[in-house]
């Protein structure tokens, strides 16, 4: 009988420790900001998130170069949809999606651009990294305006779940800040030639003095 107490009391010790150990174990499935955006090539890899969230569903991938696209001068559905015919509202779902896209990669682009100066590195390439990602937010921020008008203008990483309830800024105020962050990018990306790229799918130098702001550029870049 002393036998079985004693094994029931070490189960009971040892599942209560065991619960306590789960019970400590810090959080596993995602990366605390504050301990990220240490070095290059994490700064790199934040980079070619912002560039992600263009190539989602909600963007690039399907949204905005299709599904806003349909009944156009270039192209017809054969399916009608309220989305393709202009028939919706803030309640539709690729509509909100768009938008959520969007700001998902002005989220990623200003909390990159809230860690880079931090980083030890060769200050060239930081600034290749810190110019692309001005040019990435400001280029969202124009799909966002040109569609939508008055938005939100987040220019600082979230910190809480909380701030959602963020009001909508004036368009000239946006279209103001979209000009600042070109223009910003164009002298940090002096050194990102087309040539000395190789390849599309990165940002070369803007060439757009002159014009409103970077229109041009904005299509040769992403050709």
């Amino acid at each position: 009988m002393k036998l079985i107490k004693y094994f029931y009391f070490t189960m009971l010790v040892a599942a209560a420790t065991s619960c306590q150990k789960v019970l400590d174990t810090n959080p596993t499935d995602f990366i605390n900001p504050d301990a990220y955006y240490k070095t290059p090539e994490q700064l790199q890899s934040a980079l070619n998130g912002i560039y992600n969230s263009l190539g989602t569903q909600e963007v690039y991938g399907n949204n905005y170069l299709y599904m806003f696209n349909t009944n156009t001068d270039e192209s017809y559905g054969r399916i009608v949809e309220l989305t393709t015919s202009y028939q919706y509202d803030a309640a539709d779902p690729k509509n909100e999606l768009f938008w959520k896209g969007l700001y998902v990669g002005i989220e990623r682009a200003n909390l990159l651009l809230s860690k880079v100066d931090n980083v030890t590195m060769d200050q060239t390439a930081k600034d290749v990294i810190k110019g692309q990602a001005l040019f990435l937010r400001g280029f969202q921020y124009f799909m966002l305006v040109s569609n939508y008008g008055d938005v939100p203008l987040i220019l600082t990483p979230t910190k809480s779940v909380t701030e959602v309830n963020v009001a909508r800024t004036p368009m000239k105020d946006v279209y103001a800040q979209i000009t600042k962050d070109m223009i910003d990018a164009e002298a940090l990306l002096q050194t990102q030639t087309a040539t000395v790229l190789g390849a599309g799918g990165r940002l070369p130098e803007p060439q757009f003095r002159g014009c409103w702001p970077g229109y041009t550029f904005i299509w040769q870049a992403f050709r």
